[in-house]
């Protein structure tokens, strides 16, 4: 099995050494389970549940419904990342961004498990090293990288601003909650959203309207169709039928 730096050194030497008929010069990555472990929105609302905010209880049980019912096959994961979106409606751009630093202070960057309103969830986050160095090699060969995210943009940046990892604000991508009077978040959501295939869509909106990104790297189906669209590709080992894609079809595999 290749080490870390022997996959980060294959998915350099794929964008170096061709096709040289690619005039695509960007790079995109998923963000919650690709560039950190565990999902930073998720952290979030389990944060709002200890913290006592109003409905924060109602909409984590709520959210955990929608989770359990696409994994039995009964719901559509979209609804999930929708409903998440709207959890933060009410807060104002400040106060998200001093609930983003609380959060991650409590989240700590040590990977296991706690209990919640009798639900076992996951605990910590923390930068995956080698896809942070992987993002840092890029930016040296390529006009820029971006995050794709399904996650509320505000989070995503706000995280990002926390662990200072190598990304421009203006270069994220995510579920976007329009800001109303005195920065106050709302539960209206700007589209396209970045969910499955609308990460390709966001991709020709926001990056360019017909030139792929020279790579992509996700860790599951929602990532398939920004994946597929990229002209290199990666992913990260989450055992799943992502995974399983890349093992058939000898992309590199991040562990």
């Amino acid at each position: 099995m290749p080490t870390e730096r022997e996959v980060t050194d294959i998915i350099l030497d794929k964008i170096i050494l061709g096709p040289f008929n690619v005039i695509s010069n960007f790079a995109v990555f998923d963000f919650d389970k690709t560039m950190i472990v565990n999902d930073c929105a998720e952290a979030v609302l389990h944060h709002m549940v200890r913290l006592g905010y109003p409905k924060a209880e109602e909409n984590f049980l709520e959210y955990s419904s929608l989770l359990m019912k696409n994994a039995a096959g009964k719901e559509d994961v979209e609804a999930a990342y929708r409903f998440g979106a709207t959890t933060i409606q009410g807060l104002s751009m400040s106060e998200l961004e001093t609930l983003v630093r609380t959060t991650m202070d409590y989240e700590g960057q040590e990977v296991g498990e706690e209990i919640l309103l009798g639900k076992t969830i996951a605990r910590g986050i923390k930068p995956r090293e080698g896809v942070i160095k992987l993002i840092e090699h890029l930016q040296k060969l390529l006009d820029a990288v971006w995050v794709v995210s399904s996650s509320p943009i505000h989070i995503v940046r706000a995280t990002i601003r926390y662990f200072n990892l190598p990304i421009s604000d203006r270069k994220i991508i995510g579920i976007s909650n329009l800001v109303g009077k005195n920065s106050v978040i709302t539960n209206m959501l700007e589209s396209p959203l970045p969910i499955y295939g609308g990460k390709v869509d966001c991709i020709k909106r926001f990056i360019h309207p017909a030139i792929p990104p020279r790579f992509a790297m996700g860790d599951s189906e929602n990532d398939r169709a920004m994946i597929e669209y990229a002209v290199e590709k990666a992913v990260i080992d989450c055992g799943n039928s992502l995974t399983k894609s890349a093992e058939k079809n000898d992309w590199p595999i991040l562990r």
